[in-house]
């Protein structure tokens, strides 16, 4: 089933490489060759108990666990309601009310890098900065776009008379 199921996500444009690799090594051996009809929701509970073990323990990251928990949710997901009908093989979703992973003990904040207006004042002010640079880090700082998003920025998307700026 799931060689079917990797078949037409890629049919459809889904390309995640790393979708196989967590089945293999996180889902595939808790669930083993059952079918997907025989998969029961304490199995998928384990696959969420191993993978808070796994966080508390280090060996992979919260982010990671939520991956794998994506693919797991996903896969039963079209099991149950896929556009192909081929694979739509059980009535009743295993996971459906089962709560993912993540708890008090393995959530970690992401700490995000922020700058205080006084740092970003400061930049704008420096001399010494390019004043190329000082532009670009002025407009970063007033429209919160993206580095991906400034890197592709035009004139043609900023409207100065309307005061926007269209981001595609």
């Amino acid at each position: 089933w799931f060689a079917r199921y990797t078949a037409y996500q890629k049919e459809c444009g889904h390309t995640d490489p790393t979708k196989a690799t967590r089945w293999a090594k996180w889902i595939s051996p808790r669930i083993g060759a059952k079918t997907m009809a025989s998969v029961t929701r304490d199995q998928v509970e384990d696959i969420r108990d191993a993978l808070d073990a796994a966080v508390r323990a280090g060996e992979i990251t919260g982010k990671t666990a939520m991956n794998v928990w994506s693919a797991l949710t996903s896969a039963f997901k079209a099991a149950t309601a896929s556009k192909r009908r081929d694979l739509r093989v059980i009535a009743v979703n295993p996971c459906v009310g089962v709560e993912p992973p993540g708890d008090r003990n393995t959530r970690k904040a992401r700490r995000k890098p922020f700058v205080y207006p006084k740092e970003a004042a400061a930049v704008f002010a420096c001399g010494e900065i390019p004043r190329e640079w000082r532009e670009v880090h002025a407009v970063a700082a007033y429209t919160y776009l993206r580095p991906g998003e400034l890197r592709v920025l035009t004139w043609g998307d900023v409207d100065l008379g309307a005061g926007l700026i269209n981001v595609t």
